[in-house]
């Protein structure tokens, strides 16, 4: 472990095949994992958990944690070697169904399809969808591919 680096037990609700287990997050994805838990309290530790994963993947330089991908690939999908693979509890994507700290627009995070973003982060993404999304409109031929591109990456315009 390096001094940015702290592990966490997994809480013992949380079932792991390997106990007593640390997970490879830095404090400040905890801080704010025990941030929105002291602001909000939610029963279900799972939820402190994706809370801390979306801070480590942000850490990591991507936009938000992409639940499908977590399900398919698990520690790999956040970085993590294989060996950290059974420490992961089962039933994320659900727990982030009822993630108490995505509701409203003030909320912290934000879960849009299998992707649970910080709030900023989906600000961003979405500000520039909609700058793309203007210059698509303007006359001009846009070919079909780069609409499906630009779909795949940020997902259909909402109306």
């Amino acid at each position: 472990m390096t001094p940015q680096t702290k592990g966490i037990v997994p809480p013992p609700a949380v079932s792991c095949s390997a106990t007593p287990a640390t997970l490879p997050l830095t404090a400040l994805d905890l801080a704010f994992a025990d941030f929105l838990q002291a602001s909000e309290p939610s029963t279900d530790p799972r939820h402190s958990l994706l809370a801390a994963l979306t801070s480590h993947q942000y850490g990591r330089g991507h936009a938000c944690l992409d639940l499908r991908l977590l399900a398919e690939f698990g520690g790999t999908a956040l970085g993590w070697d294989a060996r950290l693979q059974d420490l992961l509890p089962s039933g994320l994507a659900d727990a982030a169904a009822s993630l108490p700290w995505t509701q409203g627009s003030g909320s912290p995070l934000v879960l849009e399809d299998t992707r649970l973003y910080l709030r900023r982060n989906w600000q961003a993404e979405q500000a520039i969808r909609a700058s793309i999304q203007a210059r698509l409109n303007q006359p001009g031929a846009v070919p079909d591919s780069l609409k499906q591109a630009l779909d795949s990456l940020f997902g259909t315009p909402s109306s």
